[in-house]
């Protein structure tokens, strides 16, 4: 034992001082050795890929036991672990129940679990679920599932080397010492867990085990959309993760740029691909982490219908909003909203202005072109904004859009180009002529998986800014582009004058998708009004 550790082992004891000595000493050694030999972000981490039974990669991901948040995995060569998992079962070697020890790493081990996914709608039913086992995890589902019994850190390990096939000679050579003194550990394990024997015991903790898996699959069930959107559209530059809030549902967001960037939460509009598809090297160049959480009605394959009827979707939106930032995050933090957004982050603000530590709102849309406009863009928005005290009318009318104009990319690409026919820069990003490429096949999709999300964004939009906007009490900036057809920046100027919180910032020769069409200009703004 160092120097250090000495020291740190004496403080602890004294922690323990109102207990008995024995009971002082042990506890204090069981607290200084967990805490020197356990990583507290690994420890409970569950990496693990999903397969066909012929060895077929569906999927992999890295999920927490104690907080019931799942991150999937875009590519899995970026995993060492998730890459010797997909690896071997290339080999054509796996079956149910297999255990076999990994190559790479001493003393961890790859096991094969058979599972049926909770989406019946699944590819392939029955799948092969390959996890890789450590002590770690082993100790975190112990720990989970038997507070009460006290297993001690020496039963632990005794533990896992059952779990993971050694014999208590095995166990006793790893170790260095004697078979007497393992079997002790066994049999103590097995008293306090009310085992009668070692058969037992494996199937107790493999029970548990199964049980953490089953219950990070409940996180996953529903992403089949956004895992498919991601992957076709967004690509390896987002990490998309779910988690459960503290109210018990879950929140699906993405993360882009340096992992260990300073964060900004990100709350999306409609066209927000337009500006996460252009994002990743100016979040590298201004060392941002974005994090966009998913909101309810988009890209959502457990359609939130329930919610849409009784008109409580933008509610419960803005209380998983909140619950997720609150636990994400001890200390304010910025946050940009983008387009509808930018509304959502005002009534949030508005609701507690504590959450966050200022705002940048982008493009927002108020569905207010230029004064005069007759345009097809501006007879569009006018439509709307007369239709949004009607607020069922627009289920209809986003499904009868997917049902006719949205139904081929001919249509979509007809439609796009006269929505955003008024301004060049704008019909540049849509035609894929500057920024990620032409958009008609994402809008496709998210559309046709955000059918209750974009209905209930048109009616919000009409309804509350205003009001909003003259009430915000924290550093607000507004970006906004000069030829922004979907909002005249003389509305936006008109607007913000009244509150001298606000600041806004025209950008020059930039339409409503400034984050596409001038990248550049656009994040440099951003970085520079969170700071």
């Amino acid at each position: 034992m160092s120097e250090s550790e000495f020291l740190l082992q004496k403080d602890v004891e004294e922690v323990f001082a109102l207990t008995p000595s024995d009971e002082a000493i042990a506890s204090s050694r069981e607290v200084i050795e967990r805490y020197l030999n356990n990583n507290a972000a690994l420890a409970g981490t569950i990496k693990w890929a999903e397969f066909s039974f012929i060895g077929k990669h569906i999927r992999s991901g890295i999920s927490q036991a104690k907080s019931m948040s799942t991150r999937l995995i875009s590519d899995w060569r970026d995993d060492r672990d998730i890459k010797e998992l997909v690896s071997f079962a290339a080999s054509g070697e796996i079956k149910a129940g297999l255990l076999v020890a990994s190559a790479n790493i001493n003393e961890q081990y790859i096991w094969f679990v058979p599972y049926t996914p909770a989406d019946p709608t699944a590819e392939q039913m029955t799948r092969l679920k390959a996890v890789v086992i450590t002590q770690e995890l082993i100790a975190q589902v112990i720990d989970m599932f038997n507070q009460e019994a006290r297993i001690t850190i020496a039963e632990r390990r005794m533990i896992f080397q059952i779990v993971v096939g050694l014999h208590p000679k095995e166990a006793a050579i790893a170790d260095g010492l004697s078979v007497e003194t393992k079997r002790l550990h066994l049999k103590n394990a097995c008293s306090k867990l009310n085992c009668s024997g070692q058969p037992e015991l494996m199937r107790l903790v493999l029970g548990q085990m199964i049980h953490i898996l089953y219950m990070c699959e409940t996180e996953t069930s529903h992403m089949q959309v956004i895992e498919r959107f991601t992957s076709d559209f967004i690509g390896r530059s987002a990490r998309l993760s779910v988690q459960r809030l503290s109210n018990g549902r879950l929140m699906r967001f993405w993360e882009f740029g340096p992992v260990d960037g300073r964060p900004l939460l990100m709350i999306h509009g409609i066209l927000f691909p337009f500006l996460v598809l252009n994002c990743n090297d100016q979040l590298e160049r201004h060392n941002i982490r974005l994090v966009v959480p998913v909101r309810a009605g988009f890209l959502d394959d457990q359609m939130s219908s329930e919610l849409f009827y009784e008109g409580r979707l933008i509610d419960q939106t803005l209380e998983d909003l909140t619950a997720f930032v609150q636990q994400s995050w001890q200390k304010p933090i910025p946050v940009l909203g983008n387009a509808t957004g930018g509304i959502f982050a005002m009534m949030m603000a508005q609701q507690d202005a504590g959450l966050f530590k200022n705002i940048t709102v982008s493009s927002i849309n108020l569905l207010a072109p230029n004064a005069g406009s007759d345009s097809f863009s501006s007879n569009f928005l006018g439509g709307i904004k007369k239709l949004a005290g009607n607020a069922g009318i627009f289920e209809w009318l986003a499904k009868q859009y997917l049902k006719t104009t949205f139904s081929g990319e001919k249509t979509t690409r007809f439609v796009l180009r006269r929505l955003f026919g008024d301004c060049a820069t704008d019909l540049d990003v849509v035609n894929g002529v500057v920024g990620a490429g032409a958009s008609f096949d994402w809008y496709r999709r998210l559309h046709s998986n955000s059918l209750l999300g974009i209905p209930s964004d048109f009616k919000l939009m009409a309804d509350v800014a205003q009001s909003l906007i003259e009430d915000l009490r924290i550093p607000t900036t507004f970006l906004h582009g000069q030829n922004d057809a979907m909002t005249s920046i003389e509305l936006v100027q008109e607007l913000v004058s009244v509150n001298p919180a606000i600041h806004l910032q025209a950008l020059p020769n930039c339409g409503h998708l400034a984050a596409a069409s001038h990248p550049d200009m656009f994040w440099d703004s951003v970085a520079k009004a969170i700071e």
